[in-house]
């Protein structure tokens, strides 16, 4: 028996009949197949992605909240206006912002050991993340505080406010 001879044109007719219909060629259904993901390796592994989640929340409210805690340090010496201080802060800022994540966490990670500070990835972790985010609520913590009017700041003192209330 002879092979049929197939026209350009009856391939683009069946392409276009098939891809209209979302129907599939049956090579191209079973090549879908073989790629299918095997949901029983996901269920396998399940526990190992539970404790990654529980990793990556811990890492991240850690992160934060030092974040903050760094920021907010930094925000008031920087307002307090004390030359000295607000270089240092200024600097660390920049160094802070201008430098990528994935290069201050290999600096921790890998170049505090080579003198002499023994520290684990998850401490990194959470250094590099306040590290950056710190400059990132400082300068947002700066900016609200000086989006108070000194007048306000006079107000408060005259009122008899310490320094501390004044500030809060």
């Amino acid at each position: 028996m002879q092979q049929k001879a197939y026209k350009p044109i009856d391939i683009l007719g069946k392409w276009v009949y098939h891809t209209a219909n979302g129907n599939k060629h049956p090579q191209d259904q079973e090549k879908r197949r073989r790629t299918d993901m095997d949901w029983n390796v996901m269920v396998q592994y399940l526990p190992q992605y539970e404790k990654a989640a529980w990793l990556t929340l811990r890492l991240g409210v850690a992160g934060i909240f030092w974040a903050i805690l760094v920021g907010l340090v930094c925000a008031v010496l920087q307002y307090e206006k004390v030359p000295v201080l607000r270089r240092i802060v200024g600097a660390y800022i920049q160094l802070s912002r201008n430098t990528p994540l994935l290069v201050q966490l290999f600096f921790l990670y890998y170049g505090l050991p080579k003198i002499g500070i023994k520290t684990n990835a998850e401490l990194c972790g959470i250094a590099g993340l306040a590290f950056l985010g710190g400059s990132y609520m400082a300068e947002a913590f700066r900016s609200g505080l000086e989006a108070i009017e000194p007048i306000q700041t006079e107000s408060a003192l005259s009122l008899g406010m310490s320094r501390l209330q004044t500030m809060r």
